[in-house]
């Protein structure tokens, strides 16, 4: 079992490599718009399908698929903008984990614990409804690729080749189970905690009165 001070400088080593992945891919993502690549080039992104593919007596099945596309200059400038948003976002985000934890080991029950907590629920929150957006996004993708046709039409001169839909919703139907909800689950455990540390909050500051109370009457 870890002790506080072993598992804080393990939690300090693994915050200072993840900001040393950020600062790395922030450099590499600003060299890219340095020369000009992401509003130049067509984007490129991979969806998840569901094709299964049969040659002779051998079964494949192919569950994902390069999407190319080439919207117009002001979506990808956008692109570019919620890109760097989210690199702003990344770094204040690592400056108040930081923060945070190295507070949680020394006063757990410190009112801005609970306020970081709440907050990230919020962005928990914030992130479930990206989630639900993009599940529309990823069904036009998928109808713009048009994945079966592309496998159909590549393999109909083959011959004993046959090519049939796993999963109807691998291919852009609106499915429960595709509904990601860990950021929901995030924020529910968030709160959780953060009720909790209320709670204890509360229970410590009547003990600290009661307490003086007492030295009081003695």
């Amino acid at each position: 079992m870890l002790h506080p001070e072993s598992a804080r400088i393990v939690l300090n080593w693994v915050l200072n490599l993840g900001m040393l992945f950020l600062v790395l891919f922030s450099l590499g993502f600003l060299w890219t718009l340095l020369t000009g690549s992401p509003l130049s080039h067509p984007l490129s992104f991979a969806v998840p399908v569901g094709i299964a593919l049969r040659l002779d007596d051998q079964h494949f099945r192919i569950t994902e698929m390069s999407v190319t596309l080439n919207p117009p200059v002001w979506i990808k400038v956008l692109g570019v903008a919620a890109s760097l948003g989210l690199l702003t976002f990344l770094f204040v985000a690592y400056s108040r984990v930081k923060t945070f934890f190295n507070r949680l080991m020394f006063d757990p029950f410190d009112p801005a614990n609970i306020r970081d907590l709440h907050l990230a629920a919020r962005i928990a929150l914030f992130c479930q409804v990206l989630v639900l957006i993009g599940v529309p996004l990823r069904w036009w993708a998928i109808q713009q690729a048009q994945p079966y046709d592309v496998v159909h039409t590549a393999l109909k001169d083959v011959p004993d080749a046959s090519v049939f839909l796993a999963s109807r919703t691998s291919l852009g139907a609106l499915s429960v189970l595709e509904l990601g909800v860990a950021p929901l689950l995030t924020a529910a455990v968030l709160a959780i905690f953060a009720a909790v540390l209320q709670q204890a909050c509360v229970l410590r500051e009547e003990e600290r009165k009661l307490r003086h109370e007492h030295e009081l009457t003695v």
